[in-house]
């Protein structure tokens, strides 16, 4: 546990020095508009899961230009109750199709929703099943950075939940994984 949490602190430090050094590039003059954030992004996050750390790939494309969004989201996670038990890493991947609502805050930032099922695929070393389904919510921010022609730079944190009904059916005591709290931070590029 102490591993994955160092790994979230250090992706959580890094980003915010990011923050901090690009924040005064971001001006007035070459703020965000709402018009401007209306094409597709992709993204890196990383972040915790109850007790596992993860990292992930994202596309976003837009259905209503800058209030509404579908989310395709990739990652893949570090069991940590398997390497509790075996001294290694046990992995699940998972894959995500969430509807984004946004609501913007201030010329530089905006609160997001994200809310869609999700399907969990266990490592062989951790469960009998395939693929098992659930659902996940997350409310955050985005922190817009840097614009440079069409391209938009945002850090963004969100704070969340995801429900599965997925247990480690392989490891002893069968521990429920992938359901709980999450947090999540990372980079977005709006193109």
């Amino acid at each position: 546990m102490h591993d994955s949490l160092r790994f979230s602190g250090l992706m959580f430090i890094m980003t915010m020095a990011m923050v901090v050094a690009y924040t005064p590039v971001f001006t007035q003059d070459n703020a965000y508009t709402r018009e401007d954030i209306k094409h597709f992004s992709v993204g890196v996050s990383a972040g915790q899961l109850t007790d596992n750390s993860w990292i992930g790939l994202e596309v976003t494309l837009p259905v209503m230009h800058h209030r509404v969004g579908v989310r395709i989201t990739s990652s893949v996670h570090w069991l940590e109750a398997y390497k509790v038990q075996f001294d290694r890493w046990g992995v699940f991947s998972m894959l995500s199709s969430s509807v984004v609502v946004y609501s913007h805050i201030n010329e530089r930032s905006r609160l997001y929703i994200d809310l869609g099922p999700v399907l969990i695929i266990p490592q062989s070393g951790v469960s009998e099943k395939k693929v098992i389904t659930g659902v996940n919510a997350l409310v955050g921010i985005e922190v817009f950075l840097l614009q440079t022609g069409n391209t938009n730079l945002c850090y963004n944190f969100g704070i969340g939940i995801n429900y599965a009904d997925a247990y480690a059916d392989k490891l002893e005591n069968s521990p429920r994984y992938s359901n709980g709290f999450v947090f999540s931070n990372g980079i977005r590029f709006y193109f």
